[in-house]
């Protein structure tokens, strides 16, 4: 591997943390053994708080610690930002109602042998936050944490309310005919081979809800006037939209290229496409969906 793309895979690493990489000497040390090509130890000399850490190797740069050595702020851990549906969910939320965290990306893969979410996540699954001594995972759960302490989470109109927090279990615990057809690959432009019916069916019963609440609650966003939980739930669909082109109202896209045109959901899609992992199991289901009209990911080749 040229030392040029460990560079870069160190500068993703660090832009996703909101460091510049070129600060106060910057270290890489190469490992040939690694086989991800993730830098195997990443060493912020002069940045106070950070330390050479096995945790490196597997993909994660930590964030500096405050200066009484506590993690005062929530820690959000995430997958590949091409890939994770589920880790959008809660670092978009987040990033909207202007909550503060720590973000720590850690590429899918094992390293070893051993599943890389598993030394954070009790379920070996992301996102997952961790608030001081509490862990709390999967993206509901993160998002109901929030909301004991936060109530921009869901909607302040209790009907509306009632409403987003159904559209968001919805898409929490269904949709898998849309999750496996069409797996999120931010990069990717797909020319879909065969539409199933059932398939189809729930785009149609997306398409519904987007429109369903846009009309009842009056837009712009799917609970009314300001970004809530339920538009944080469907964000990873309107990169599914984007992606695979499936026939929806004219309502329906727009709000997906509402969503779309958020500067967060553009910082989180630039950084996809720049990421320098590629994770055969995610690029599998892509192929399968179809053929591939445009890769608009950054080539390392």
């Amino acid at each position: 591997m040229q030392f040029n793309e460990e560079m870069h895979r160190a500068r993703v690493l660090l832009a996703s943390e909101g460091l510049n990489p070129a600060a106060r000497g910057a270290r890489i040390a190469r490992d040939p053994q690694d086989h991800r090509g993730v830098c195997a130890d990443l060493e912020l000399v002069g940045v106070a708080g950070y330390e050479s850490s096995p945790s490196f190797a597997r993909g994660e740069v930590a964030a500096s610690p405050s200066t009484s050595g506590v993690h005062s702020m929530l820690r959000l851990f995430i997958g590949n930002k091409n890939y994770s549906s589920w880790s959008l969910r809660p670092w978009i939320l987040m990033k909207e109602l202007s909550i503060p965290f720590e973000e720590h990306l850690v590429p899918f893969g094992s390293v070893d042998g051993e599943p890389p979410f598993k030394r954070f996540s009790p379920t070996g699954r992301v996102p997952c936050l961790i608030d001081v001594d509490r862990t709390v995972w999967d993206s509901l759960a993160i998002t109901e944490y929030l909301a004991e302490t936060d109530p921009r989470v869901w909607p302040v109109d209790p009907g509306a309310r009632a409403w987003a927090r159904c559209a968001a279990a919805e898409m929490h615990s269904g949709f898998h005919g849309i999750r496996d057809a069409c797996t999120m690959n931010c990069g990717l432009r797909v020319q879909v081979s065969q539409w199933s019916g059932a398939v189809l069916q729930e785009w149609k019963r997306v398409d519904e809800l987007w429109c369903e609440g846009l009309s009842r609650y009056g837009g712009p966003f799917l609970a009314g006037a300001t970004f809530s939980a339920v538009d944080a739930f469907f964000a990873p669909v309107a990169f599914r939209v984007q992606s695979y082109a499936p026939a929806i109202t004219s309502s329906a896209s727009a709000y997906a290229a509402r969503l779309l045109a958020l500067a967060h959901m553009r910082a989180w899609y630039a950084a996809a496409l720049e990421e320098p992992w590629r994770d055969e199991a995610h690029e599998a289901e892509a192929r399968a969906a179809g053929s591939w009209l445009q890769d608009l990911r950054a080539s390392f080749k």
